[in-house]
């Protein structure tokens, strides 16, 4: 299996916390399959623990964190998603079950990463809703920016059951 697929591209990490970290376990594998054939090219995804170092997530640009539970973190868990997207990486973080108790931390932790920076909603004319083809309806986005690039986005609504469901649409 490695010698098959090991060289392809890793099109997003999926962050293994304690807790509730896969609520929809075949999120990402099948958004990975859905980019695969959008793009005419194999991708992977990779599960990464929330213990190992930043550096060890740098395999893909994507680090995907999922529940419907606040995270417990520490300082040296927020210090590497820090190190993390000020590398180059983008954060996504995803609430299950439109969690609003999942919102509220991931409002928190934007504060706590980027203070410079605030979590604001992403205007209908962003750039990610037409990167590949034009995305409609709109879900709700969240981003924080550096006025360069998004470090962070969320999704309060729960994406990922679409996903799940092997929906193909060009809206999920």
């Amino acid at each position: 299996l490695f010698l098959a697929r090991g060289r392809h591209p890793i099109f997003m990490n999926k962050l293994r916390h304690e807790g509730l970290w896969a609520n929809h376990p075949r999120d990402i594998p099948d958004l990975t399959r859905f980019a695969s054939n959008q793009l005419e090219r194999p991708l992977n995804w990779q599960v990464v623990s929330l213990r190992s170092d930043w550096t060890d997530w740098m395999d893909s640009p994507i680090l995907y964190i999922a529940s419907n539970d606040p995270l417990e973190l520490d300082d040296n868990d927020i210090s590497n998603l820090r190190n993390f997207a000020q590398n180059g990486g983008l954060i996504f973080t995803h609430s299950d079950g439109d969690s609003t108790k999942f919102d509220d931390f991931v409002t928190n932790l934007a504060r706590k990463l980027f203070p410079s920076y605030p979590l604001q909603a992403l205007p209908p004319e962003h750039e990610i809703y037409s990167a590949l083809f034009p995305i409609d309806p709109k879900p709700p986005l969240q981003g924080v920016s550096n006025g360069s690039r998004l470090l962070l986005l969320h999704s309060p609504t729960d994406l990922a059951k679409l996903w799940q469901q092997r929906t193909t649409e060009p809206s999920m």
